[in-house]
């Protein structure tokens, strides 16, 4: 591996700084995006422009937002054709970002692990303005993102990823290719958002999948006790003896159509 793009600062624990260091696999990470010149990128935490490097070479429409001072002079002076907004990600207003330009947008970086369920989330709230996601997350939660029924890695993420975007887990990272290494090891995720949307409200999905999830080792008739109003009688019948983790994501997908059609004959009734 050759080391690249190493930081002339001390990296900060409270930012969760760890640089991405091997060339190759950045390039790599860049090519995952699949950008074309005409396309914009959203980079999250470009750190030293080891991946930006790449970025940049796929399409000059790259917008990096940094909260560390030291990386932004430094990515200023080395990309001056970058568009570096120096702010906290947290604190970035997504949609004028992204209504800065027409088209969808393809968003990338090595995540800091502790915006990790942030961002994601962030993402998959956002899928409709945007083409891709590509990350490097802390292998676990990467592994959550493509986890099937069954496995104890399989969870409310899982089904949301699932049903909002088509997810992949492309690479697996040891710590080596960070400087400094972390002591957990890293993966790759892309999310592709290229499925039709959904004729159901996030809001109804995201409600039923915290009482379904909500006590793991109960079955979701136990867990949707106190829904209002209930799931029909003929849902709990098929599903209500399995735990959420035994079930896809398409039967929760069937529970929230069913339960938006009692909420409308519901409003209905005078």
């Amino acid at each position: 591996m050759k080391p690249d793009f190493l930081p002339s600062w001390k990296p900060r624990k409270r930012w969760g700084q760890h640089f991405l260091r091997d060339a190759e696999l950045a390039r790599r990470i860049a090519a995952l995006t699949e950008a074309k010149p005409g396309d914009r990128i959203i980079e999250i935490g470009p750190g030293t422009g080891s991946l930006t490097r790449w970025l940049l070479e796929r399409t000059p429409q790259v917008t990096a937002v940094e909260v560390d001072a030291e990386a932004v002079a430094h990515l200023r002076h080395l990309f001056p054709e970058l568009d570096v907004r120096h702010l906290d990600v947290r604190r970035l207003d997504w949609e004028s970002l992204l209504g800065e330009h027409g088209g969808r947008v393809i968003l990338c970086g090595n995540l800091p692990y502790y915006l990790s369920g942030y961002l994601i989330r962030t993402a998959l709230r956002l899928r409709n303005r945007l083409q891709a996601a590509v990350f490097m997350l802390q292998r676990e939660v990467a592994e959550r993102l493509v986890s099937v029924p069954g496995r104890k890695s399989y969870g409310t993420l899982s089904v949301l990823a699932q049903l909002w975007s088509r997810p992949s887990l492309c690479l697996r990272v040891a710590p080596g290719a960070f400087y400094p290494p972390p002591e957990v090891e890293s993966a790759v995720v892309r999310l592709l958002f290229d499925r039709p949307p959904l004729p159901v409200a996030d809001q109804t999905i995201e409600h039923l999948l915290r009482r379904a999830f909500g006590q793991r080792r109960k079955t979701l008739r136990n867990n949707f006790k106190r829904l209002d109003p209930p799931l029909p009688e003929e849902l709990l019948a098929r599903w209500g003896g399995y735990r959420a983790e035994e079930l896809p994501p398409e039967i929760f997908l069937e529970m929230a159509l069913a339960y938006e059609e009692i909420l409308r004959c519901r409003e209905r009734k005078p």
